[in-house]
């Protein structure tokens, strides 16, 4: 008779963990790390996401404006394989030089952003907080000074929390 008890034990705690869970909500740190290099003025780029979640994907600016205070706002997606996010911005350049010999210009920024929503893993997503970032822009040298970007280098750190639900 134990023996028969052991085995009924065995196949339910099997059954138990076989059988599928609901999907279970998600918060914490999450780190977006975005590198955009390529041809200007704002190529796609390649994010790297770490906490809830883990993966790496592209990163796309939908829309940027400067706003009459001197802060610049707009909206990136962030593609992965299990969904997007939409990442919503606003900050303050911290510091602008531009070369105007070698046709270059150099700034830092920094801000906040918020996450709202998105597909699949991120459908709902909420969450936000802080943002830097560094690049450079490589201009044409024409004769008469230099022309719109051609190249882009791009770097931009987003540090903050998610919640999935």
């Amino acid at each position: 008779m134990p023996r028969r008890f052991v085995q009924v034990l065995v196949l339910a705690v099997a059954v138990f963990l076989a059988a599928p869970s609901p999907a279970m909500a998600a918060s914490g740190k999450q780190d977006f790390f975005l590198s955009v290099v390529g041809p200007g003025p704002v190529p796609p780029g390649r994010v790297f996401a770490t906490g809830v979640v883990n993966s790496t994907g592209t990163a796309q600016q939908v829309s940027v404006q400067q706003n009459p205070n001197g802060s610049f706002s707009g909206t990136n997606i962030y593609s992965f394989p299990v969904g997007s996010v939409t990442v919503m911005f606003t900050g303050f350049p911290t510091s602008f030089t531009f070369d105007a010999f070698r046709c270059v210009n150099h700034f830092t920024a920094a801000g906040t952003f918020t996450l709202s929503g998105g597909s699949g893993r991120f459908t709902g997503a909420t969450g936000g907080a802080t943002f830097t970032s560094e690049g450079r822009s490589i201009l044409t040298r024409t004769p008469s000074g230099c022309a719109p970007p051609t190249f882009e280098v791009t770097h931009v750190s987003d540090r903050g929390t998610i919640n999935l639900p």
